[in-house]
């Protein structure tokens, strides 16, 4: 026969381990929640530093080659939101930059705009300027002065952003 006295005993009782397991699935979940979170945001972050990198590269793309042209072969004209800009260089050849509007594409090519050049991009336009620097014309030998300004749009949850970038460059030759 056993004794009458017995020892406790040892492990977890289904009530302790059905209340652990319910904490743990809480947990699992709020933590998911948090790294959904986290990542949409680091998402739309990245999003936004591409579209905003992507036209100030248009723009320094731009910027550096007016600098380094000789000519004005072709602009459009200062109301046209979906620009196009043709260049002539020192080497002869014609580096052209067009705004396709359906897409939200920059082209870019020498003779013609046939490469994409990035994304995003809802507006290009280009002014150009007499030698005062305050005086708008459409005429290519007239121009000294481009000014390219860039529209793209950033998605936040209350809706888009429109941003512009603008600069101003000389053309070097006159």
């Amino acid at each position: 026969m056993k004794s009458s006295s017995s020892k406790p005993k040892r492990g977890f009782s289904l009530l302790e381990l059905s209340i652990a397991m319910a904490m743990m699935a809480a947990l699992s979940t709020a933590s998911m929640v948090v790294l959904r979170t986290s990542q949409t945001s680091w998402n739309r972050h990245r999003e936004d530093h591409q579209r905003t990198q992507g036209a100030a590269a248009i723009v320094r793309h731009i910027v550096r080659n007016v600098r380094q042209a000789t000519a004005v072969t072709a602009i459009s004209a200062p109301a046209d939101t979906s620009g196009t800009l043709s260049l002539l260089q020192l080497d002869g050849s014609v580096l052209v930059w067009d705004h396709d509007n359906i897409n939200d594409q920059v082209n870019f090519g020498e003779t013609t705009a046939g490469n994409l050049f990035a994304n995003h991009v809802t507006q290009l336009k280009f002014v150009g300027y007499k030698v005062d620097g305050t005086t708008p014309t459409e005429e290519t030998d007239l121009i000294h002065i481009i000014e390219c300004s860039v529209t793209y749009e950033l998605n936040r949850p209350a809706g888009t952003t429109t941003q512009v970038l603008t600069s101003r460059a000389w053309v070097r030759s006159w």
